[in-house]
């Protein structure tokens, strides 16, 4: 059962990779590619957030380890997306 869970879990960030060209062609012009960033990145959060929820196999510690390394990673990304979007 739980490989099939993980396998949803695919098929539903593909539906999301593969529809993002067309909301981008569908939107207003006035839409920027940092108001997408920061939909799809609020969208794909509060799912890994409602996963981990969800299954609540993780433990406090790699909960943190997980927060740790995810500030880390936001450390590196936002120079580059600060970059690109001026």
């Amino acid at each position: 059962m739980k490989g099939n869970i993980y396998s949803l879990f695919v098929l539903i960030a593909a539906f999301f990779w593969g529809t993002t060209g067309t909301v981008q062609a569908l939107a207003p012009e006035s839409a920027t590619p940092l108001a997408f960033g920061a939909f799809r990145l609020l969208i794909g959060g509060s799912a890994m957030l409602l996963a981990v929820w969800i299954s609540r196999e993780a433990s406090r510690e790699k909960l943190v380890m997980a927060a740790r390394i995810f500030s880390r990673c936001l450390y590196g990304v936002l120079p580059a997306a600060v970059f690109h979007s001026g």
